[in-house]
């Protein structure tokens, strides 16, 4: 698989329809992007002005965000209904029963793809990727011609990449794992920011996940088996460790397991 880590600076927009008090002109050249959010019990972390004022910007001017609650028992879908109220391009989707991050996230950009969109992808609602990193990814994906295009979480001189010690070693654990039983040459498979062409998307994601929570690197073996080799990682330029994820410990536990099942399916 053709994966290499790259960097670039240049930004484009997405989305056709301007925000209801954006007067930012939109370019119908450029791709249109669907951004899907899975929440689950985010209402105190969700930051909604943050959302706005990007759609607002010129680098939001072709974005449509798709915010998807996951069976939420706080009050998150109260938070959801009012900022899908404040923007034609932010959408709210409600699957009912709480189904886990991957079938959520799958189900939502199955219902963007839909829509006619020319690239799908997800981001955590938590912001722990910051915005200011999609016209970079989009860009990426766009110039490249890309079927996917991932933020990385690599630490290095000039930016700004904020874990704590636990989670950095279980994630180097995780990708040297990942790595050594699919021959995948990813230095981070599991940061929550990632775009895809729609064409790739529509494929690998026509089945539920076996994972729950460790998908993004289920999504990967099922792109290199489809034939979908055209994939990048782009180091972030900055990336904060939110607390109050509810990723537990026992979830790491269960890690090995879906590694497993994986291995029979996809190797």
């Amino acid at each position: 698989m053709a994966t290499r880590i790259a960097a670039i600076s240049a930004a484009v927009g997405t989305g056709p329809r301007a925000h209801r008090t954006d007067l930012t002109s939109v370019d119908a050249s450029l791709p249109r992007i669907a951004v899907v959010v899975p929440c689950y019990n985010e209402s105190v972390r969700l930051a909604p002005e943050a959302w706005l004022e990007f759609l607002a910007s010129p680098d939001g001017a072709n974005l449509h965000f798709y915010f998807a609650n996951d069976g939420s028992t706080d009050a998150t879908p109260a938070v959801l209904a009012q900022l899908g109220e404040r923007s034609e391009r932010i959408h709210v989707l409600d699957f009912g029963a709480r189904r886990g991050k991957a079938e959520t996230v799958r189900r939502a950009m199955l219902e963007a793809l839909g829509e006619g969109f020319d690239y799908v992808g997800f981001w955590d609602a938590d912001l722990s990727t910051p915005l200011a990193e999609v016209p970079r990814l989009a860009a990426l994906a766009v110039e490249d011609r890309l079927d996917g295009a991932f933020c990385s979480r690599v630490k290095r001189m000039g930016s700004t990449v904020e874990r704590s010690a636990l989670r950095h070693i279980l994630g180097r654990v995780f990708a040297t794992a990942t790595s050594a039983l699919f021959r995948l040459p990813a230095y981070d498979t599991q940061c929550g920011a990632k775009l895809f062409r729609a064409e790739a998307a529509a494929e690998v994601l026509r089945e539920p996940f076996i994972s729950p929570w460790i998908f993004d690197v289920e999504i990967i073996l099922r792109m290199r088996g489809q034939g979908f080799d055209r994939l990048l990682e782009m180091p972030v330029a900055a990336w904060a460790d939110i607390g109050g994820s509810t990723m537990r410990l026992r979830d790491f536990v269960r890690v090995p397991i879906e590694l497993a099942k994986m291995a029979r399916r996809y190797r």
